[in-house]
């Protein structure tokens, strides 16, 4: 057995600790290893198969494996000159854009280029003719400040959110002690290089691979790597592992994101930074892209069809112009006035306030979001993978079940084991057990705080949960150990399987008591007697029976079991002054009293239950990936209604393989060790279980498990705390990682972060990001119903002819004016039914059949392991929703040198963005490229299995039925004040315009109507402006109408919770003051050249419209819920 340090060792943290920092090298970072050949690069570590004399050769120190604080490390020469070799003791981040570059970018989406266009042609037009153009000096400036409001206000939403993640990565520095030369040194644990020695102690993290070469009693919790919450046994071996060895599999090598739990002991660092496991699992995550979520793809595509449509449709009419000899300025004013009409300028702006309000409202949660898109994306997930140990579970020991006094009791409110008692402290027996659980123990409880319950406990997990279960229910608990000291230990060691203690605790027949626990079977071997209600009983084969049943009946829960016994010490053989030394073995090692059995279980986090019934009830399958062995993942996941199948194959062997078809309702359980000869067929097949737990995983099977998943369609989640976990993260459509528990590493590959680690806000998030899909699609399906009543004008106005109903000032004025406030202020709506929201199904349903039409399209292709998550939308290379949301992360950029490659950066997106628009406007005339707008066409019309942001039902109310409705009732007020107020008939209006394009202007010539009535040009002047006020008003009124009406999806009538938005009430107001503004002041009359003339009782007419459409509204909502589902 090892010895611990002498005394003044001991002192090792504080005696003589100079706090001192090395001076720090600039030098770029080297990495040692560039190999991933095999997972994260193992293979490339040698050293921890050294013996200690070649340890010492190599790195030029001396240890001293007797007393290790007399060892002698690298001097500062040689650790300056290996940090600037190896580069600090950091895992390196790939720099983001500088803060300005991410400025630019965000002012250059499609619609905002299309703005600045519009903007700067009404501005060539004011100077080519400055008399007749008079409007365009302001129409100009407005559009294209309309673009930069856009990206300003998205830009600074999410450099917001970049601003909380930065503020929450300011991480404190960690300090490592260190032998430097003969001194200890605590230095920053950045600058530890291959070489240095450093002592590691209980509650502190490694800081870096390497090899130990001492220790004491020293346990490791490995399960950010391994996902076991079972703590490691390290020794030092002084003639290394045998060569070839996997670092893995050798008990002296310790890695950069282990945690001591118990013990000490000295290491020689091996592997720094980028060179350290966690470095080269960083590098892994490094090479995977992340993808581009559902909802960009659409909103891409979507900008793309109606930027191309508004492009077309201002040429057409630009030449058109030019056709009829009106003239460049008339043509080109003619045609931007199409363009503007068609650009629903509210919505950039929109998508971007509703992510950032939930975000905002995720935040309130306790939620981090890297990515405004992220919470979106959780809302369209078709599958949920989820790690086990600290995401699922508390990743906490905790005592569940006793056998004691040949009887079960439970520790918990409801037995788990048939005839299974509550505990009592009364029980005989019990206030023994606890002793043991306190006094035979390694692991320390912190005694600042006077409740037990939240008191930080030191300790490897097991020891930690027998001495919470122990504090929890005795009252002089901070006593026991005072009360009976101890005199003699044997640590637990993996050759006894035992921890054993001597204390000074009285009995009938002497001053001391033997404590010990372990394995089952080992410390059973050990006992003669048990104890049964107060009394020793002899062992006998029925007791045995017993015994053996009650162990089967707790290990098959999948719970770590424990033995405790005691052996009341005879006074005459061992007095109470008897000195124990364990070189001589002068101690009793058998005939001891069986004192019961404790089952420890990692319980499951509260809530994750109910919680993961709600995921799967929203039609999400939720599947287990995780490290730990497969009873215990299998018990787990019924705990927590994952897996409630009773039909379950386990494929734990290749003599399991092929993977068949699974049945209905069906569950599997595999094992890591058969992943690696699954074929496609497997993963198919393995995949289309109902029920699915992947147990023994390592990274790389958690990454092929993602990207197989894609490939059959399914949009993915991941959720983890682990650097085993990390990979998998950064690979998923979306990342999310736990707080408390989780790694740097974990949490920089997330874009989402549980700050609480509370699995149950998964749930909020999923609903949040329904909810943004929801509003999103009610802004979109109300935004561009209002472009008919637009773009129709201008075509009668070409077409017919007519006097043009709306200008480009009015349109501007109805876009900008109230339009882009009340698209903005679904931001804010409220959802209409929790139930129904959480019970629809996910927007792209994954069925067992679509998985094997997208696995049969994929091979056809031979392109199995593509990531594709949508067989629609396929974004660029380089899209600007991706580059828009991306995590600001801001840089201080100094020099020439930094400026001039940020320009060549940003040129560099920009060529990609924009060459790829023009690759796709040159595949207008390839045959592929029409085949696929077909096959669009028919995705758009059918009656599909999932929903769209932009599908046949809202392109059917925006332009066929709401927007008809508003347009005919816009012309209908447009014909009535023509003919009442002023006798111009529908032939009159037409006739006036084949006449020439001199008419209805302020000094235009008389126009004689049909029935002999003269307008004078101030009449007819007086009539546009009276008509396009009653058209611009029309517009305004008939969307109020819209506006309620496209609140509805789900439910008939607008719900309370609707009506109490008070931003809806605000906007509201606010757009018609801004309605009587442009109409009824005289301002407003000199800019948009509008009339205050206009009789109020003509606005009858688009309210008596406004009405028809929302009760049009509630009888198609009625025939679309007890009729055919057409998508909604």
């Amino acid at each position: 057995m090892f010895k611990g340090p002498s005394k003044n060792d001991n002192d090792f943290r504080t005696a003589d600790v100079e706090n001192i920092k090395p001076e720090q090298d600039d030098s770029a970072i080297v990495s040692k290893d560039e190999s991933t050949k095999r997972y994260i690069g193992l293979s490339s570590m040698r050293d921890h198969c050294l013996s200690f004399e070649q340890l010492e050769a190599k790195f030029n120190i001396k240890l001293d494996v007797k007393r290790p604080m007399s060892s002698k490390g690298l001097n500062n020469q040689q650790a300056a000159e290996r940090l600037q070799m190896f580069g600090e003791n950091t895992v390196t981040i790939k720099s983001k854009s500088s803060l300005h570059i991410k400025f630019i970018e965000s002012l250059t989406n499609l619609f905002n280029v299309l703005l600045y266009a519009a903007g700067t042609m009404y501005l060539i037009c004011y100077a080519m003719d400055p008399i007749e153009n008079f409007e365009s000096v302001w129409i100009g400036p407005t559009l294209i400040s309309v673009g930069v409001v856009n990206g300003a206000i998205g830009f600074y939403e999410e450099y917001k959110i970049s601003a909380i993640l930065n503020s929450f990565k300011g991480l404190i520095e960690r300090q490592s002690v260190v032998i430097r030369g003969d001194r200890r040194v605590i230095i920053p644990s950045t600058q530890l290089v291959p070489g240095d020695i450093i002592y590691l102690d209980a509650g502190a993290n490694v800081p870096a691979d390497s090899v130990l070469f001492f220790t004491n009693d020293l346990r490791i919790d490995g399960s950010n790597l391994t996902g076991e919450s079972d703590p490691f046994i390290r020794s030092a071996l002084p003639q290394g592992c045998a060569p070839n060895t996997d670092p893995f599999e050798c008990p002296n090598v310790v890695f950069s994101s282990d945690v001591v739990v118990s013990g000490e002991g000295f290491a020689v660092v091996l592997e720094t930074g980028q060179s350290s496991i966690a470095g080269k699992i960083r590098k892994l995550t490094g090479e995977i892209k992340i993808g581009t979520s559902q909802l960009n793809k659409e909103i891409v595509k979507f900008s793309k069809t109606i930027g191309s449509i508004a492009f077309i449709t201002s040429l057409v009419f630009f030449i058109y112009g030019l056709i009829r000899g009106r003239g460049f300025v008339y043509a080109a004013t003619f045609g931007i006035g199409s363009l503007i009409a068609w650009i629903p300028q509210g919505l950039p702006l929109t998508v971007t306030m509703i992510l950032a309000i939930a975000g905002r409202r995720m935040a309130d949660q306790n939620v981090l979001l890297k990515d405004l898109h992220g919470i979106e994306t959780l809302g369209a997930i078709t599958l949920l993978a989820t790690d086990k140990t600290g995401t699922l579970t508390r990743n906490q020991m905790t005592v569940t079940d006793l056998w004691l006094n040949t009887t079960f009791l439970h520790t918990g409110n409801k037995p788990t084991i048939p005839k299974s008692q509550p505990i009592k402290m009364d029980i005989s027996g019990v206030a023994q057990l606890m002793h043991v659980c306190i006094t035979c123990s390694k692991a320390k409880m912190e005694k600042l705080n006077p409740e037990t319950n939240t008191r930080q406990i030191i300790g490897d997990s097991t020891e930690t949960g027998l001495i919470r279960f122990a504090s929890e229910r005795l009252k002089n608990v901070d006593q026991v150990e005072s009360m009976y000291p101890k005199v003699f230990e044997v640590p637990f060691s993996s050759e006894t399987k035992t921890h054993l203690t001597i204390h000074r605790k009285s009995h009938s027949t002497g001053g001391l008591t033997l404590h010990i626990k372990g394995a089952p079977e080992r410390v059973w071997s050990l006992c003669s007697s048990i104890w049964v209600s107060g009394k020793i009983i002899p062992l006998d084969p029925q007791l045995n029976e017993k015994y053996q049943a009650a162990l089967l009946e707790i290990t098959k829960k999948g719970s770590r079991t424990l033995a405790v016994a005691i052996l009341q010490l005879s006074g005459r053989e061992y007095p109470d002054n008897f000195k124990f030394d364990f070189e001589t073995g002068n101690y009793p090692k058998s005939g001891f009293t069986f004192l019961g059995l404790i089952g420890l279980e990692d319980p499951p986090k509260v809530g994750v239950d109910n919680a993961i019934s709600t995921i799967k009830g929203a039609g999400i399958k939720v599947l287990m990936v995780t490290g730990d062995n497969a009873v215990t993942a299998e018990t787990i996941s019924r705990q927590v209604n994952l897996l409630q199948s009773s039909n379950v194959r386990y494929v734990q062997n290749t003599s399991d393989l092929p993977i068949k078809s699974p049945e209905p309702g069906a569950g599997v359980v595999i094992t890591g060790n058969v992943i690696d000869y699954f074929g496609e067929e497997d993963w198919l097949n393995s995949l289309c279980y109902d029920e699915i737990i992947f147990a023994r995983t390592l990274p790389n099977h958690k990454v092929e498990i993602v990207k197989h998943a894609q490939a059959l369609g399914h949009i993915v989640a991941v959720t983890g705390d682990g650097v085993n976990d990390s990979a998998a993260l950064k690979q998923a459509d979306l990342g999310i990682s736990m707080n408390k528990t989780g790694s740097d590493v974990t949490k920089e590959c997330a874009r989402m972060i549980l700050l609480d680690d509370d699995f149950s806000t998964t749930v909020n998030g999923i609903r949040e990001g329904r909810l943004i899909f929801q509003n999103l699609k009610k802004a979109i399906k109300y935004s561009l119903s209002h472009i008919v009543s637009e773009i129709l004008p201008y075509l009668l106005y070409v077409i017919v002819p007519i006097p043009l109903p709306i200008t480009p000032t009015q349109t501007l004025a109805v876009d900008l004016g109230f339009e882009l406030l009340f698209t903005l202020s679904f931001a804010w709506e409220p959802v209409e039914d929790d139930q129904i929201l959480m019970s629809l199904p996910p927007r792209r349903l994954v069925t067992n059949e679509v998985c094997k039409q997208r696995h049969k399209e994929a091979m056809e292709q031979q392109n199995i392991l593509r990531r594709q998550v949508d067989v629609i939308f396929t974004a660029p290379n380089m899209t600007d929703v991706d580059e828009s949301t991306e995590l600001l992360n801001v840089q201080e950029t100094n020099g020439e040198n930094q400026i001039q490659q940020d320009l060549l950066k940003l040129n560099a997106k920009l060529q990609t963005r924009y060459k790829t628009y023009i690759k796709e406007a040159t595949q207008i005339a390839d045959k592929q490229y029409w085949k696929a707008q077909i096959q669009e066409l028919k995705e758009l019309t059918a009656v599909p299995t999932g929903e769209r942001l932009i599908d046949a039902e809202v392109l059917c109310w925006s332009y066929l039925e709401a927007g008809m409705i508003e347009f005919l009732g816009a012309l209908t007020t447009y014909y009535i004040i023509f003919y009442y107020s002023f006798n111009v008939s529908i032939a009159d209006a037409k006739h006036s315009q084949n006449v020439a394009n001199t008419q209805w202007k302020p000094h235009s010539p008389d126009l004689t109507l049909y029935d002999g009535t003269i307008l004078t040009g101030d009449r007819q002047f007086e009539a546009i402006k009276q008509v396009q006020s009653g058209f611009y008003l029309s517009i305004f009124i008939i969307q109020i109408f819209n506006y309620f009406a496209c609140k509805k999806r789900y439910t008939i009538a607008v719900r309370m919770r609707t009506l109490q938005n008070r931003i809806m009430w605000m906007i509201l107001m606010f757009g018609g003051m801004m309605t009587t503004l442009v109409v009824y002041t005289p301002l407003g009359n000199a800019i948009f050249i509008t009339s205050s003339n206009l009789p109020l009782v003509y606005l009858l007419v688009p309210t008596a419209f406004g009405g028809f459409l929302y009760f049009y509204a509630t009888i198609r909502r009625l025939i679309l819920q007890h009729g055919i589902n057409l998508n909604v």
